[in-house]
């Protein structure tokens, strides 16, 4: 879905952004958990498994995003 606001090579601001990713999210139906806490993730016959607040979680792939907005922090 491309980045569709009045000056599509202007600075997107916070508000910009996170309307976007909610369209986005309504458009793909991606199973977005918010307020969950992840306590581990492991390969399990090709797939991964991952604890959460919200029970177990199974997914052909995982993405670890973490840090303040334009800050990326990477995990030891």
């Amino acid at each position: 879905m491309p980045y569709d606001a009045p000056e599509p090579d202007g600075f997107a601001g916070h508000s910009d952004v996170v309307e976007w990713l909610e369209r986005y999210v309504a458009l793909i139906n991606a199973p977005v958990r918010e307020r969950t806490a992840v306590g581990a993730g492991q390969r399990v016959d090709g797939h991964w498994e991952v604890e959460t607040t919200q029970g177990r979680i199974r997914a052909s792939a995982m993405v670890v995003a973490t840090g303040p907005f334009q800050r990326p922090r990477i995990p030891l």
